[in-house]
């Protein structure tokens, strides 16, 4: 209560408006026009100018609008890859744990097999296997990334077959 007392007296202390005696305006207008005729380019693009604020206003006023319309267009666009991306992940991780299992049989299979190869294999034949091996990990990171590309998945099939056939060949050389 006390606090709202001393916030009134202090309200009822401040300067208040004060009206002028006269009309300032027609001394105002007075000397506007005497700069004018002082200055006529000057006054001129004065007068001028107030037609490129509002184009200006205007054209900031569209852009803005039309940024706002792109920019709500692109977080549907996001939102709506978001959802398609999360649809399509669980069955691209179901084929590529398929593929990675027929895969590791394939491999596993090959590799119980009695081998014909030489103690060294080729330098050309590893680095070839390096390559397929590198080309597995990136399918494999492109499917996690973007699971909606699903071409993906035959070409990691692909890939792995490419590297069963490069390890037969290194254990019958």
């Amino acid at each position: 209560m006390n606090d709202d007392f001393e916030l009134r007296r202090r309200l009822a202390d401040l300067k208040r408006d004060i009206e002028p005696g006269a009309d300032l305006w027609p001394g105002i207008a007075a000397r506007v026009a005497a700069t004018e005729q002082q200055h006529p380019a000057r006054a001129s693009r004065f007068h001028g100018g107030w037609r490129v604020a509002l184009a200006a206003s205007l054209v900031v006023a569209a852009t803005l609008a039309l940024s706002g319309v792109q920019q709500h267009r692109a977080e549907t666009a996001t939102a709506q890859i978001g959802a398609a991306r999360a649809q399509a992940a669980p069955f691209v991780a179901g084929q590529v744990r398929s593929l990675d299992g027929a895969y590791a049989g394939a491999l596993d299979e090959l590799r119980a097999q009695p081998s014909e190869a030489a103690a060294t294999v080729s330098p050309t034949l590893m680095a070839a296997a390096a390559r397929l091996d590198a080309a597995e990990i990136e399918l494999k990171a492109s499917l996690a990334a973007e699971p909606r590309a699903t071409y993906l998945i035959e070409m990691l099939g692909r890939t792995q077959a490419k590297r069963l056939e490069l390890e037969k060949m290194m254990r019958s050389t």
